[in-house]
């Protein structure tokens, strides 16, 4: 079937290097995606990826932004434009996250129900296919493990490949980029959960994901393992904006997960959490020496994530 005039699949862009060509040379063997559906946001990229389009993917649509779009306002540029041309379906696609062959068919299935807003895939660490990455939450924990062909209905699910009825969105409006510049997704799935659609995560839909383990360790390892100082880690937690605890975020996120009186209350709480968490992990890395720190973590996380791809990046970067 040619879903060409149906559907649109946004890809937001910064800098992507050799990733996006990856990606849309493996779109271009895909049976279910075609390459002129795709259309990348690219906030301000300096690395050729405007030439790269026009050289080598010319069907593929651009939208260019300034730099300051992030995740969120590319997104919402590029539901804004699909809107435009009509189309059915509507998916956020990661440029570091490709697709398994027939995904896209199993979600848009699963979309055709009229009670489906969202449907998301179940993704895979790249290079590590045992190694499955939670793909939603249900009551502000993350679901786990899903049964093969299951699908099941969760509050919220991770942004890397998920479809969305146009239809839905235009009921439900679009994410908040003044709120979340990134980590829009799971705010925005959880606001089409509330307004009556059902969210789901489509087990048998899957896609291959370029997994950076460190990055998504707690705040007390990611201090213990890098020689920056206390003041460092402070100030990204706190100011950068791709940090999960940055200042502003970390509060919206808190309000829209528990609403009420609770969500200062949860913010305050993490704000603290981070900051014990900076300062255990600056004196542990002083009473332990690295060898050890690694070991511990490796250890901490050996049921968590694969082993070997955690000393990989431990050995190749050990911070920003």
């Amino acid at each position: 079937m040619n879903y060409q005039t149906t559907s649109r699949f946004l890809v937001p862009v910064h800098n992507p290097g050799d990733t996006l060509k990856s990606l849309l040379c493996h779109i271009s063997n895909l049976p279910d995606i075609e390459l002129s559906d795709m259309v990348i946001i690219d906030d301000g990229s300096t690395d050729g990826t405007s030439e790269l389009l026009k050289r080598q993917f010319p069907e593929v649509k651009r939208i260019a932004g300034n730099g300051s779009l992030f995740w969120t306002g590319s997104m919402v540029a590029g539901m804004k434009s699909a809107l435009d041309d009509q189309v059915d379906f509507i998916f956020w696609l990661n440029h570091d996250c490709q697709p398994v062959s027939g995904s896209a068919d199993l979600l848009r299935k699963a979309l055709k129900d009229p009670a489906v807003g969202c449907a998301g895939a179940w993704c895979r660490i790249k290079g590590y296919p045992e190694w499955p990455v939670n793909p939603g939450v249900y009551k502000n924990k993350e679901i786990g493990p899903l049964s093969a062909g299951e699908i099941r209905k969760v509050h919220g699910v991770n942004g890397n490949f998920v479809g969305f009825k146009a239809d839905a969105i235009r009921k439900v409006g679009f994410p908040s980029p003044r709120k979340f510049p990134h980590y829009g997704d799971g705010p925005y799935t959880l606001q089409m959960g509330r307004s009556g659609y059902h969210v789901v995560v489509v087990a048998s839909a899957r896609a291959n994901l370029e997994y950076e383990i460190l990055r998504r360790l707690t705040p007390f390892w990611r201090v213990a393992l890098s020689e920056f100082p206390v003041y460092y880690w402070l100030n990204y937690f706190l100011f950068n904006i791709k940090s999960r605890f940055h200042f502003k975020t970390a509060y919206f996120e808190s309000r829209v997960y528990r609403p009420g009186l609770i969500g200062p209350i949860a913010y305050l709480k993490k704000m603290g959490f981070l900051i014990g968490e900076v300062i255990i992990g600056t004196v542990f890395k002083r009473i332990y020496d690295r060898a050890q720190i690694i070991a511990k973590c490796i250890n901490t996380y050996a049921k968590e994530y694969p082993i070997k791809k955690l000393k990989l990046e431990i050995r190749a970067k050990s911070g920003e």
